[in-house]
Parts: structure tokens; C-alpha cells; sequence
């Protein structure tokens, strides 16, 4: 059961943040890179693992910040190393053709 109403404020920024997730998301799987969108993709599940993990655990309040900023760190965590894995895969490609 929520504690806290449900407010516009909140349902506008959980928008926001949803349309930028599916927006990187979208730019990835446009530019046919697989290994970045399954890499990202993993960072989102784990991030939302984390994040409930956290809500439940509700260590003194602090639950429901920590496991968003842990959300967050992970999505920052799966986007760079998606895109570094797909750089090196290029690279590599490449260095294949020569």
C-alpha cells in the first residue's frame, strides 16, 4: 500500500525519465548496435532488481533514494559499457578486414 499520494508532479518525471530510457534505447537498436542494446538492456534489469530490493529493505527512509540512485548508476553502468563493448567490436572488425 502507498504511504505517499500519487501526484502529477511525480507522474510527469517518471514519464520523462521512462521516454529518455526507451529513447536511448530506440537510438541504439537504430543504429543496429545488438551487443550495446542487450548490454543496456541488462543494466536496466539489474537496476530494477536493485531497485526493488531497495524499496522493500526501506533502510530508514532512505529506500526509496538509494534505490533509485542505484538505478540510475546502473543504467549510466550498462549504457557506457554497452557502448564500450560495441566500440571494441568495431575496432576489432575493423582490424579483421586489413
Amino acid at each position: 500500500m502507498l504511504l505517499n499520494a500519487v501526484i502529477l508532479q511525480n507522474m510527469i518525471a517518471y514519464s520523462i525519465l521512462s521516454l529518455i530510457v526507451g529513447g536511448i534505447t530506440a537510438v541504439l537498436s537504430y543504429f543496429h548496435l545488438k551487443l550495446a542494446v542487450i548490454i543496456y538492456f541488462s543494466g536496466i534489469v539489474i537496476g530494477f532488481i536493485n531497485l526493488y530490493t531497495m524499496f522493500v529493505k526501506d533502510t530508514n527512509g532512505w529506500g526509496d533514494l538509494t534505490g533509485f540512485m542505484s538505478y540510475l548508476a546502473w543504467l549510466f553502468i550498462g549504457f557506457i559499457s554497452g557502448l564500450m563493448v560495441q566500440f571494441v567490436l568495431y575496432l576489432y572488425k575493423k582490424v579483421k578486414q586489413k
